[in-house]
């Protein structure tokens, strides 16, 4: 009997042994509640009895509404005294960003730990088991009515214009607003460009460019918006005002950001131009050596037939197939500005003639001239499409025009 007993206290005190040269998981949380857009760092410390064969594998906490980042210098080795023995080990530092109020909870998990048991080099691998990790994420007093919430050290926003001096249709200017936020990631930045409404000039926005920066763990970045405005026709271009307002966690005060708008007058008529002339480039020997025959005769007509030879040329320049020839041409070469222009003084001649599909065509090249990826050309096929749709326009417009009922003779005149 004494013998079973002795037995099976030296198998109760082997398990515990064994049980105490098992790796070790701590999990240090530094609060339960944390403010929206503010860090909390998570740490996980791995020991062993003896040391690692390969480094922990730890698990992805990914989570919807939180935005986990590994500082620099995130894992490192540890050695702490477990009983009097030295254990080797690892701990990994989380920073956790919440990007809404609300309750959160990371899932529990597994750490595989490759090691060799003590007295031994064969490796043993063993899974610890990590239990969930909740916190709850606030809204600061004082910035509940925030929207958009943007909680942070610091923040700042500055704007650019790029104007020319004399605006005329055809041409661009450009406005850049850039914010800047400290002690929390750019995510938490948003839009900064109000939504542009008129008629005066189209805006083609490009693609946001946010970066971020982290410095000893503490994390800063900026939001970059950059839009071109394309002078369509004469008016007023208004570009609206920025207001926003942020919550400041130096000064537990909500403070207020705000940036002027612009009125950018656009001059000048959408019919010709000094920049358009009335033959093309190509003829110009052909043109200079036919005016030099025509500069002699002309010494020698009457001013009747000279003035019969201007009124021609106003006419031609004043007709609907020279606005026609004008539109092909600033098609041709792709130039949007030109094209706006001429399009808009041919329409002058059919003022009812529907521009739906010139308009979808017009804001696709648009669209690849001024967008960040195709920034210096824009698709040939683009100007094809817009060069089909004019014509069949074109087309479309001048057998209404034959269509039309002229004005008739009467009956009986007197």
């Amino acid at each position: 009997m004494i013998r079973t007993l002795i037995a099976l206290a030296l198998i109760w005190l082997a398990g515990i042994a064994v049980a105490q040269d098992e790796p070790q998981l701590s999990v240090e949380f530094e609060t339960d509640t944390v403010t929206v857009g503010q860090p909390v760092v998570l740490r996980m410390k791995v020991l062993v009895p003896t040391w690692m064969l390969a480094p922990p594998e730890f698990p992805a906490l990914d989570q919807p509404g939180l935005l986990i980042r590994l500082p620099e210098r995130a894992t490192s080795p540890i050695s702490e005294t477990v009983k009097g023995e030295t254990w080797s080990g690892v701990q990994r530092s989380y920073r956790i960003y919440p990007l809404q109020a609300g309750s959160f909870s990371l899932p529990p998990a597994n750490i595989l730990v490759t090691y060799p048991k003590p007295g031994e080099t064969d490796p043993t691998q063993v899974k610890l088991p990590l239990e969930p990790v909740t916190f709850t994420a606030q809204v600061p007093a004082g910035a509940e009515e925030l929207d958009p919430l943007i909680i942070a050290e610091s923040f700042t926003l500055e704007q650019t214009l790029d104007t020319p001096n004399d605006l005329h249709p055809g041409d661009a200017v450009t406005r850049v607003l850039t914010a800047q936020i400290t002690g929390t990631t750019p995510i938490m930045i948003p839009s900064l460009t109000p939504e542009f409404t008129g008629d005066a000039a189209r805006a083609y926005p490009e693609d946001p460019v946010v970066r971020d920066t982290e410095e000893r763990g503490h994390l800063s970045g900026s939001r970059v918006e950059e839009t071109t405005y394309l002078a369509t026709g004469p008016g007023t271009m208004t570009l609206p005002p920025v207001k926003l307002d942020w919550f400041n966690t130096e000064t537990n005060a909500v403070e207020t950001i705000n940036i002027g708008g612009a009125e950018i007058k656009v001059t000048g008529t959408a019919g010709p131009t000094g920049k358009e002339h009335w033959f093309n480039w190509q003829f110009g020997l052909a043109i200079a050596a036919i005016v030099l025959i025509v500069l002699a005769i002309v010494r020698s007509l009457t001013p009747h037939l000279r003035r019969a030879i201007q009124s021609a040329r106003n006419r031609w320049l004043e007709s609907e197939a020279y606005a026609h020839r004008n539109v092909l041409q600033a098609i041709r070469t792709r130039d949007l500005g030109t094209t706006y222009i001429a399009l808009s003084h041919w329409r002058s001649f059919y003022t009812g003639a529907s521009v739906d599909k010139i308009e979808v065509a017009l804001a696709d090249i648009g669209l690849s001239i001024f967008s960040q990826h195709t920034r210096t050309a824009s698709a040939p096929s683009d100007w094809s499409e817009l060069e089909r749709a004019y014509k069949v326009l074109r087309k479309e417009s001048c057998r209404r025009a034959r269509a039309r009922p002229q004005n008739l003779q009467p009956l009986n005149p007197t």
